[in-house]
């Protein structure tokens, strides 16, 4: 959503494709982005691959509910394409023979906290006890030190987490998405005129389709899977208190 609303607003620029990190296609340009436009990164790079050109600009990030992460996950589980893809392949194989096939809920919680460790891999990390997936992804994603950080495990602490989160950055909720980003666009200086349309666009699903309107987060949860979600990502409850809708 907010890509699309950026490109629309900036237009694209051409210019060179490099591969700079084996899973990350970067575009490069000796212009800076005020004159070029919109630049389409590796949509899921985490902050420590932005060209280091550009790393003193204002951040913008979206943040979602773990619940509805943990739901949207389990919905589109995009393993059941390239099942060999996923970390730890053999061992999930071992406990989950069906997999990709996981249809029981808690089957898919505990695998994601149990064997998705692509973070703790690319970083050379210890895999101990863990902090919940969706607090690594958050601190790999905007922590100036996540090495640092992830190699603390589930003893990590709140305050270190926020003393270290990335400088000029603004964090939009995703369930009130359009009234934040177009609220954050007229703080840049966009005339009211030119961004006023962002707050009618409806949700734009990815090609494979989102979740059903019945397809409520609190559908998939039972009260030890709530409980489970709130011990795994307690720091992500703490930084963003809006998190804790039930």
């Amino acid at each position: 959503f907010v890509s699309k609303v950026i490109e629309q607003l900036y237009g694209t620029k051409q210019g060179e494709w490099v591969s700079s990190h084996p899973n990350v296609a970067k575009f490069c340009s000796n212009f800076p982005i005020s004159v070029l436009g919109y630049l389409d990164l590796y949509k899921h790079a985490p902050y420590s691959k932005v060209p280091s050109r550009y790393v003193n600009l204002p951040v913008l990030a979206n943040v979602r509910n773990p619940f509805e992460r943990y739901a949207s996950q389990f919905n589109f589980n995009w393993f059941k394409y390239e099942p060999q893809e996923a970390p730890n392949y053999e061992s999930i194989i071992k406990e989950y023979s069906s997999f990709p096939d996981i249809t029981d809920f808690r089957d898919h919680l505990n695998l994601r906290n149990k064997y998705f460790t692509y973070i703790q891999q690319e970083l050379g990390v210890p895999v101990g006890k863990r902090l919940g997936y969706h607090t690594e992804e958050f601190i790999n994603y905007y922590c100036k030190n996540p090495k640092v950080l992830l190699a603390q495990g589930d003893a990590l602490t709140l305050e270190q987490v926020k003393r270290d989160i990335i400088d000029d950055i603004t964090f939009m909720n995703t369930e009130n998405l359009n009234e934040e980003l177009y609220d954050y666009l007229l703080q840049r200086g966009w005339n009211d005129s030119k961004v006023s349309y962002i707050k009618s666009i409806g949700k734009i699903k990815p090609k494979e389709g989102g979740r059903s309107n019945t397809q409520h987060w609190s559908n998939f949860f039972d009260e030890t899977d709530i409980q489970f979600v709130k011990d795994k990502e307690r720091i992500l409850f703490e930084l963003f208190p809006y998190f804790n809708i039930i």
